[in-house]
């Protein structure tokens, strides 16, 4: 039994100067940790820095795609209403032009003789729609002026009668004039 005791010893102490043979080289790389401890530090900190930034360049990117959400609802907003604005514009077109073409009408059709201003100046199915109320505007504009001889203007008689309000219903049962209309109207004799 006496050998066990001295194989066990044996055993032990290889065991011990295996352990001993690795917390060397342990020691050696903690030291080598250590020395390089400060570029380490510094590389967590800028790793820090980096997550930092990071988080920050995510916010300012949310809050960029939400600018640009909310600049897109606009842009199709003002699409909708450039879209409604030029129908609007080429409905006020056609209606110019249809009221200009009224007021020709009427030019061309009243008579030269004041006294024969009171007869038709033309059958209501040659007339476009609005050439009632420019021809009724011109008669009421002309019907004041006196007739002057050739070369000169005419002398008013008496002064214009002023326009319907918004709120009185043209002649002839119509609906009541826009304002839109009015302005028209309005331009339509600062042209004259």
């Amino acid at each position: 039994m006496p050998q066990i005791g001295l194989i066990l010893d044996v055993v032990v102490a290889v065991l011990l100067v295996a352990t001993l043979f690795y917390c060397v080289r342990l020691n050696r790389r903690l030291n080598v940790i250590r020395e390089h401890r400060g570029e380490l530090e510094a590389l967590i900190q800028a790793f820090n820095e980096s997550c930092t930034r990071a988080e920050l360049g995510v916010r300012s990117l949310r809050s960029a795609t939400d600018e640009a959400t909310r600049l897109q609802q606009y842009l199709e907003r003002s699409q909708n209403l450039r879209d409604d604005l030029s129908y609007l514009m080429d409905r006020g077109g056609s209606l110019a032009d249809r009221l200009e073409g009224g007021v020709r009408t009427a030019r061309t059709a009243a008579p030269s003789n004041p006294m024969q201003m009171a007869a038709p100046a033309a059958p209501a199915a040659q007339v476009p729609a609005a050439a009632p109320r420019a021809s009724d505007r011109l008669r009421e504009r002309t019907a004041g002026v006196r007739q002057a001889p050739m070369g000169s203007e005419p002398v008013p008689v008496a002064p214009p009668a002023p326009a319907a309000p918004a709120a009185e219903v043209p002649a002839g049962g119509a609906a009541p004039r826009s304002r839109a209309e009015r302005e028209l109207l309005q331009a339509l004799r600062a042209r004259r």
